[in-house]
């Protein structure tokens, strides 16, 4: 065995001489290296810690100090303020910063008068760092305390901290803790020094060779080196030992075996494997298994220049030394020391040529074999027609009993599998309509059911494409989709509305399945459709139930829960709107007149939506009335009748409702505004419902909330009112959170703030409540996602009037034309009330219908229920009528003369409106908002 590549120099060399420059030369000067920077880094992140510790602290309690002592003196002082006595003031001062961490204190009056004193000098020791008393000075800095007695200020009491004392301390003692782990390094450093200079010099001395064997192997040697050599030559003689075995144990083992170094060099080449490759042994150690065997860069993927820590094997023929060639089975494995690391490499090679020629011979004979069985196959090919053909080769040519015996049993499996088929075939007739295609579409075959349910005859649907029982519901794009998943060899599953012979529509479950060739191509499309328009008639008729039932709750919550606006108030305006996210919901409000000049109006919002959540609502409406009718009635039995407050009335409510709506886990957010048109004032409450906007005309917005619970969340709470002062002309929405929390396709909010910048500009421009409502819906519907209406909108805008009494009419006309005969009515008693000319007042009266008719007849209603508001205000021999609406902007030309030869419509409105008033002029206020103005003057 060669054993040179055992003793190869190891590799790393460079690494090692940097490690030899860098390092101390001696052995004690290592070991005392590693010991110093393994103590140093500890000992200062310690000693860091310590002095962050100290810092801190020390600071905090100057502050703290500082902060008891001023508290203490801080009386004296404003007791001496208030009496002018600043001598006392200055003696006060001088004991604060006496022996205190203050540097100076400074009192600085109103009239920036100041009076400072400094503490005394202190003793002067170590000078710190700059930067280290700037770090003391901005974690210090200076306290202000305002002296304030009996509510009025005196002045400013500036203390500041001595932050260049404290830093001398900390320095001090930063430079101590430095200083006396240094010092213990330093000792602990130079015993372990002078100990391991004892033990380890020797063991340094032989490294460099100062002490030769001989003197270490003598008795008189230190214990340490004669212990060296000892373990030495022990270890010397086991591995002669262990090297000898190894190399018997390697000459006895019958498969080739070659020992590898890690780069792929040859180490060592056993009997075996001389044997098999035909040459000594020792004509392969120490070339490269790569050169040596070429044969293994294919099986290994070429020929890294050292062998990867891997594990692979292979059948690779290789030559012998006689020129034959040989089938080796090799085998590459790694060798690793006791840590792992990969040392070596070995290859094993077994001579399996005598196994590959039996193998080469066996599989002749299995090809023979096959054969015959192939020619017993195209026999029984006929008869077995694509069933398993398992048991047919597994017979013997000669086997022709077992031949017989095959044939019966197929015959009779066959028998049955068309019996089954039949039954199959009947029980679908009996449930599914089915229709068999071309692969153009024509229909080749249809069953009985089909037949039955459609009520054509055979011949009429054969060679007919399926468009024949087309109905008509289904776009172009839905057939068109259809095809394409079809078309493509997919399997297509949906339901389809078609009609049959009579006309009636028919709901059918379809599923539509190609049947491909061999080659993938679609041949026949069989369509299995089952009829489920029963069920769908069914469910059609149970929505239309629901729809009529859904359409009653909706008229009673609008006449019960919702209400008419009172038509006592007229000298307000008042605009209400509700939108249920199903139909019905929650939103309630309710107003209620207390005089003249005083109402009430009640807004809430029940958790959840549809009918359960109406249902709470109109309890609560209820309990409100009833609640102020027991409260006027016990202030009549006490001979002292007066109107409950709106805090009463709620507080009422919550003693009623309270514990039912716990009971039913629900709550209602509610608000109770009471106006006073007469004292100019707002009562409110708010129990966690949307703040009211109280916009003034010139366009400033007020938010007005309350700080209560809503009903049924906290069992005791008790509502507590508020009071706002009123403008003339002021405005009040109140509105539910489903309008500001109204989401975009997008996910965005409307908002609160676009809700305000809205209201505040309508009120500006005096845009009327009706109309004003009406565009905020608009607006909602053009931001909010159609298909994602999530919470019921409500909302009620109250008009209030101003300080002078205006003469203005206002007509709230609806969006049909045979609804605009008020208009009429309208124009007429205000003109006959202005002593306005006939001739004058028929032309205002067709001029502004048909303004009016025009807006009806062109442009498009935003809402089922939008309205036309008309305002109609007398001058000084004149009148002028102003026409709102919301919808697109209309903007007719300057001039426009209609066509009078009748070859063309149109102009004709216009023409009118112009030649008969005084002066006309369209508006656009606001985006989606148009205001038409008519003027008649005589």
């Amino acid at each position: 065995m060669d054993t040179s590549a055992l003793s190869r120099p190891a590799r790393g060399v460079p690494l090692r001489r940097w490690l030899s420059a860098v390092l101390p030369a001696s052995l004690t000067g290592r070991v005392v290296l590693l010991f110093s920077a393994t103590v140093i880094l500890p000992l200062c992140l310690g000693l860091a810690l310590f002095l962050h510790r100290e810092f801190t602290t020390g600071i905090e309690d100057a502050m703290g100090t500082g902060q008891v002592l001023t508290e203490a003196v801080l009386p004296a002082i404003n007791d001496s303020l208030v009496v002018g006595d600043y001598d006392t003031v200055r003696r006060s001062l001088d004991r604060l910063v006496r022996n205190t961490p203050y540097e100076s204190a400074q009192f600085i009056d109103m009239d920036g008068g100041r009076l400072e004193v400094r503490a005394p000098s202190r003793p002067r020791g170590l000078l710190p760092p700059a930067f280290f008393v700037g770090w003391i000075q901005d974690r210090t800095g200076e306290v202000n305390i305002v002296c304030k007695v009996g509510g009025k200020d005196y002045g400013v009491l500036r203390l500041r901290f001595a932050a260049a004392s404290l830093a001398q301390e900390r320095w001090t003692l930063t430079l101590v803790s430095l200083g006396l782990g240094a010092l213990t390094l330093l000792l602990a450093t130079a015993v372990m020094r002078l100990s391991l200079r004892r033990w380890l010099e020797p063991l340094a001395r032989l490294r460099a060779g100062a002490l030769g064997a001989a003197v270490a192997g003598t008795p008189g040697a230190p214990i340490e080196i004669s212990s060296a050599v000892d373990a030495f030559v022990q270890r010397e003689q086991v591995l002669h030992r262990q090297r000898i075995t190894a190399e018997a144990t390697l000459a006895a083992v019958q498969d080739g075996v070659i020992t590898l170094a890690v780069d792929g060099e040859v180490l060592n080449v056993n009997r075996a494997a001389a044997a098999m490759l035909g040459q000594p042994g020792a004509l392969w150690c120490g070339r490269s298994v790569w050169q040596a065997l070429p044969q293994l860069v294919r099986v290994g993927g070429g020929a890294p220049p050292t062998l990867a820590p891997c594990q692979w094997s292979a059948i690779v023929a290789l030559p012998d030394g006689s020129g034959a060639a040989r089938t080796l089975d090799l085998a590459l494995g790694p060798i690793s020391d006791a840590q792992g690391q990969v040392i070596g490499h070995v290859l094993s090679l077994r001579d399996v040529s005598e196994r590959e020629a039996y193998e080469q011979r066996l599989h002749a004979e299995l090809e023979m074999r096959r054969a015959a069985a192939e020619a017993l196959h195209s026999t029984l090919r006929r008869l077995l027609q694509g069933r398993d053909m398992g048991e047919a080769l597994a017979l013997a040519p000669s086997d022709l009993e077992g031949v017989a015996r095959l044939v019966a049993d197929l015959v009779q499996q066959r028998e049955e599998d068309q019996q089954a088929l039949r039954f199959q075939k009947r029980a679908q007739d009996a449930h599914a309509a089915i229709t068999i295609a071309d692969a153009d579409g024509r229909i080749i075959y249809a069953n009985d059911k089909m037949l039955e349910l459609t009520g054509f005859a055979l011949h009429e649907l054969l060679g007919e494409r399926h468009h024949v029982l087309s109905s008509g519901v289904h776009p172009p794009a839905f057939f068109a989709e259809l095809w394409q998943t079809i078309a493509a060899g997919l399997v297509w599953h949906g339901e389809i509305i078609d009609r049959s012979k009579s006309g009636e529509r028919l709901w059918l479950d379809t599923t539509i399945v190609p049947a491909l060739d061999a080659d993938g191509r679609v041949q026949r499309y069989i369509a299995i459709r089952t009829d489920v328009s029963r069920l769908r008639r069914i469910e059609q008729a149970l929505a239309e139930a629901q729809a009529r039932e859904l359409d009653t709750a909706r008229l009673i919550q609008t006449s019960l829960l919702i209400g008419d606006v009172p038509a006592q108030l007229q000298s307000v305006a008042i605009a209400c709107y509700n939108r249920a996210s199903r139909g019905i919901d929650g939103d309630f409000y309710a107003i209620t007149p207390l005089s003249e000049d005083c109402f009430e109006l009640l807004v809430g919002d029940v958790m959840g939506k549809g009918v359960p959540a109406a249902l709470v609502g109109a309890a609560v409406r209820t309990h409100y009335s009833r609640v102020v009718s027991e409260l006027m009635a016990a202030s009549l039995l006490h001979q002292a009748p007066r109107l409950p407050t709106p805090a009463d009335i709620l507080n009422a409510l919550q003693a009623q409702l309270a514990p039912r709506l716990m009971e039913l886990e629900t709550f209602v957010t509610v608000a109770l505004y009471r106006v006073d048109l007469r004292a100019g004032r707002i009562d409110f409450v708010n129990g966690g419902h949307t703040p009211l906007l109280l916009i003034t005309p010139e366009g400033e917005v007020l938010r007005l909330l309350g700080d209560n619970a809503p009903l049924g969340v906290l069992p005791d709470e008790h509502y507590t009112q508020a009071q706002v002062e009123l403008s003339p002309g002021a405005t009040l929405l109140v509105y539910s959170d489903g309008i500001t929390e109204a989401k975009s396709s997008a996910g965005a909010e409307f908002g609160e703030e676009r809700l305000r910048e809205l209201m505040a500009e309508a009120a500006r421009l005096a845009v009327p409540a009706d109309v004003s409502l009406q565009l905020l819906r608009r607006r909602l519907a053009d931001f909010a996602d159609p298909l994602a209406l999530q919470d019921d909108e409500t909302a009620v805008l109250v008009r209030l009037p101003g300080a002078e009494q205006s003469a203005t009419r206002h007509v709230r006309l609806p969006w049909r034309r045979e609804a605009l005969t008020v208009l009429r009515e309208a124009l007429k008693a205000v003109g006959q009330d202005q002593g306005m000319p006939e001739e004058v007042l028929d032309r205002m009266v067709l001029a502004s219908f048909e303004a009016a008719a025009n807006i009806v007849r062109h442009a498009q209603a935003p809402f089922a229920d939008a309205c036309l508001h008309c305002e109609i205000t007398p001058g000084r021999r004149q009148v002028e009528v102003s026409l709102w609406n919301v919808g697109d902007p209309f903007d007719p030309p300057d001039v426009l003369t209609p066509d009078f030869s009748g070859h063309s419509e149109g102009g004709f409105g216009l023409y009118i409106i112009r030649s008969l008033s005084s002066a006309t002029h369209f508006h656009h206020p606001l985006a989606d908002l148009n205001q038409t103005v008519l003027r008649f003057e005589w």
